[in-house]
């Protein structure tokens, strides 16, 4: 009858055992289960991260090209109206050259172009196409190159060397207008192919 009692002690340790080694694999299973499903949500918030992080900005791209094409297109005007007004001082200029060897005058090349849109986006400008924000810096670098200049700052000069001077004037006004239509065309058409 011993080996009764010690069959049924080594039994009850056994059954102990595998109890214990049976809670213990569910234990393991459970905290695997639990950090498969805390990675696979985890991935899936980064994943959705990206995704509002890549939304935002082709939304912030987008806003960014179509302000400076709002403000391009509006400059191309500033520049056909100061086209406009340097042609007629040209002719203001070549009539008193005609008239008359010593008169003088101040050449007519003050220009005022705003770009508050511009300079409100110029840090979002590494935004765009590497072509493209190249073109826009382009631009608003030559038209300030174009931009405020004291009409009282020029010198008085014969009549003929101010229409010359106006005419070189005129000519760099008119790349600009050009660039600017040509940006204009450059950003509709990037802008169209997004949406």
């Amino acid at each position: 009858m011993n080996w009764i009692i010690n069959y049924q002690g080594i039994l009850g340790t056994l059954v102990a055992l595998f109890a214990a080694l049976i809670g213990f694999g569910g234990v393991i299973y459970s905290q695997r289960a639990l950090a498969t499903e805390s990675a696979r949500q985890r991935s899936h918030e980064e994943a959705r991260a990206k995704s509002e992080a890549e939304a935002s900005r082709r939304q912030q791209l987008a806003s960014v090209i179509n302000a400076i094409l709002g403000e391009v297109q509006a400059l191309g005007l500033a520049l056909a109206d100061a086209s406009r007004l340097l042609a007629a001082q040209i002719q203001i200029a070549e009539a008193m050259a005609n008239q008359g060897g010593d008169r003088k005058t101040r050449p007519r090349i003050s220009f005022r172009f705003e770009t508050p849109i511009f300079n409100a986006y110029v840090g979002s400008i590494g935004l765009l196409e590497p072509e493209i924000a190249f073109r826009v810096a382009n631009f608003y670098g030559r038209l300030m190159s174009l931009g405020v200049h004291n009409a009282a700052d020029a010198p008085e000069m014969a009549a003929s060397l101010a229409v010359r001077v106006m005419r070189s004037v005129e000519g760099a006004l008119s790349g600009v207008q050009s660039e600017a239509e040509g940006l204009v065309s450059m950003l509709r058409k990037h802008r169209d192919s997004k949406n």
